[in-house]
């Protein structure tokens, strides 16, 4: 089940890259092992696996060039390439989980490449593959540090207007047409702006047919746009609710 989300709630969440030694609390260890257990029961495709202290897959400063210290906790996404959008959900899920995370009091971070993936504490089934970690603990004590501080209030102002997320094609509706037939639009777009992407490039665009749905598409083709594809579509849906069709032009369907 997908938990609501205020924009705010949303926006809280940064990505962390230094965490404190701290294991993680033992019922927050529960909320998030029942939250994949859920999650693995109800997308097709993927298979989530939560490892707790588990640092070797990190420690490799030839890796990780520096970027990380002090992950010990990690969820690992692996995902049956045969299965249709199997990356788009996996996207998807995983910002589930990051939200649950986040509002556990946990920092989180996506990576794409840097850990070693021989290292990983889980084992692949057949026709499995590793698609991405998210990192998840607590955050160090002045872990952000200031370079990174002043980075993230960068990246925050460079972030795109939520209407800018909406662009219509010929015989589309207009933005203000399309809100006033979904009051929730905008609020839809406003957590869709704070959306966690690669390489910030924030590539998911959005517009409403003369049918009155609405439809989503990517801009950028890359390894991680389909799941940068997925968790724009979490962040759109945690605060909109109703739910979406999977893949380009996939439609909402309301409440």
């Amino acid at each position: 089940m997908v938990l609501r989300y205020t924009p705010d709630e949303l926006a809280r969440r940064h990505s962390v890259r230094k965490y404190a030694p701290a294991p993680v609390a033992p019922e927050v260890a529960a909320l998030l092992d029942s939250e994949v257990e859920e999650i693995n029961a109800s997308y097709p495709g993927i298979r989530f696996v939560v490892c707790y202290d588990s640092p070797a897959a990190f420690s490799s400063l030839r890796k990780t060039y520096g970027l990380f210290s002090g992950v010990s906790n990690y969820l690992v996404a692996l995902v049956d390439s045969s299965v249709g959008h199997a990356a788009e959900i996996a996207g998807f899920a995983a910002e589930q989980f990051v939200m649950r995370a986040t509002r556990c009091g946990l920092g989180t971070c996506f990576v794409g490449a840097t850990f070693d993936g021989s290292k990983l504490a889980v084992g692949l089934n057949e026709g499995e593959k590793v698609l991405f970690v998210v990192s998840f603990g607590y955050e160090a004590k002045g872990g952000e540090g200031l370079w990174r501080s002043m980075m993230r209030r960068i990246v925050r102002s460079k972030m795109l207007p939520p209407a800018d997320f909406y662009t219509p094609g010929d015989g589309d509706l207009s933005f203000a047409e399309a809100a006033e037939r979904m009051p929730v639009l905008e609020k839809g777009l406003e957590a869709v702006a704070v959306a966690p992407s690669a390489g910030n490039r924030q590539p998911v665009r959005f517009r409403t047919g003369a049918d009155g749905v609405l439809r989503a598409a990517t801009i950028v083709e890359n390894a991680f746009s389909d799941v940068d594809f997925g968790i724009a579509k979490f962040n759109f849906q945690a605060v909109a609710g109703g739910r979406w069709d999977w893949g380009r032009d996939g439609g909402f369907q309301m409440d």
